[in-house]
């Protein structure tokens, strides 16, 4: 009995060292992974709304300077409504 208890005792003492190893390993690839990807991704998303904007601005302009409607008429329902209603007389 004495050999178990012994042995119980080894084995958690051996877990007691190795939990805060463990802890350590994993918040430091947490750490190393976060770092890069929080750094990045800034970058990924001003580079994707720059390229955006420079695509679709000259389209907007000249789509406008065309007088062609940019923003088609369902989106402005209440404008719709009126356009097609009946004069009071």
């Amino acid at each position: 009995m004495w050999e178990m208890q012994q042995d119980l005792l080894i084995r958690e003492q051996g877990l007691q060292a190795v939990a805060p190893i463990v802890t350590i390993v994993a918040f430091r690839t947490l750490a190393a992974v976060h770092i890069p990807v929080a750094a990045v991704l800034p970058v990924i998303v001003r580079l994707t709304l720059t390229v955006v904007v420079e695509l679709l601005l000259p389209v907007v302009v000249f789509l406008v300077a065309v007088g062609l409607p940019v923003v088609p008429e369902a989106v402005f329902p209440v404008q719709v409504a009126v356009a097609d209603r009946v004069p009071d007389k």
